[in-house]
């Protein structure tokens, strides 16, 4: 039995409403968000773009860049559910704004990936990353990947975090970095100097996680501290 189950009507008018929602906020209070396309080593391989961290600058390296079909793809959180919905959730409006097919994890079950965060004390993300492909769940085995498909190409991916990682990382990446430690969507540029003062001590938070994942968002950030400078929109992904 499916865990998802979709009204087809529902889902596709809710998901157009969601994205006109987004690009109208993205396009009024984020005038300073660009989007880059990342091109792989041939001409018939697809492009990646990395959302929410997928993986480090050293994790992946292409050849030289050539024009291709764009992906998507993201890093799960590796906590509850509800936190991988989330991940899945964003993934998909970004891949729908960005015109690209959609790379969907596995979804971890919730104890064992507990269970190891305790047990290596590591953030969920890297407690995924230590799963099986035993352990995950397929996305065919929670997801309608057919309906799904109605909104952007989708690519189930069913194997280990690391093997994915071996699988495609002979493709030139571009990663951007979502992380809850690193600020969080604004619905409006601040106006008084206490506001600036509360979302620059947000983004200096002295979290180790977020630096080791936020390591170019972090050094930019130093280099231009004043928040009303730049306006930046960062999502934030639990995890």
């Amino acid at each position: 039995m499916k865990l998802l189950e979709w009204s087809k009507c529902g889902v596709l008018l809710c998901t157009l409403l969601l994205f006109a929602g987004i690009g109208t906020f993205l396009s009024h209070f984020c005038p300073t968000v660009t989007f880059r396309r990342c091109e792989c080593s041939t001409t018939s391989s697809p492009v990646l773009a990395g959302a929410q961290g997928a993986a480090t600058a050293e994790e992946f390296r292409g050849g030289p860049r050539s024009p291709g079909p764009p992906y998507l793809s993201y890093q799960p959180p590796g906590n509850g559910w509800n936190n991988q919905r989330i991940a899945l959730e964003n993934a998909l409006v970004l891949a729908k704004l960005l015109n690209r097919t959609l790379l969907v994890h596995p979804l971890a079950p919730h104890s064992l990936g507990e269970q190891l965060k305790g047990k290596h004390r590591v953030p969920g993300y890297r407690a995924y990353n230590m799963l099986s492909s035993a352990d995950l769940l397929p996305p065919a085995s929670f997801l309608d990947i057919q309906l799904m498909s109605r909104i952007v190409p989708v690519v189930a991916i069913n194997s280990s975090h690391p093997q994915f990682l071996r699988d495609y990382g002979h493709l030139t990446w571009r990663n951007v970095c979502h992380s809850a430690g690193f600020g969080y969507w604004m619905e409006r540029p601040p106006s008084t100097s206490a506001e600036v003062a509360m979302l620059s001590k947000q983004r200096f938070i002295p979290n180790t996680v977020w630096k080791e994942k936020c390591q170019e968002e972090q050094r930019r950030a130093q280099e231009s501290p004043q928040i009303t400078d730049r306006p930046v929109c960062v999502g934030s992904s639990p995890g």
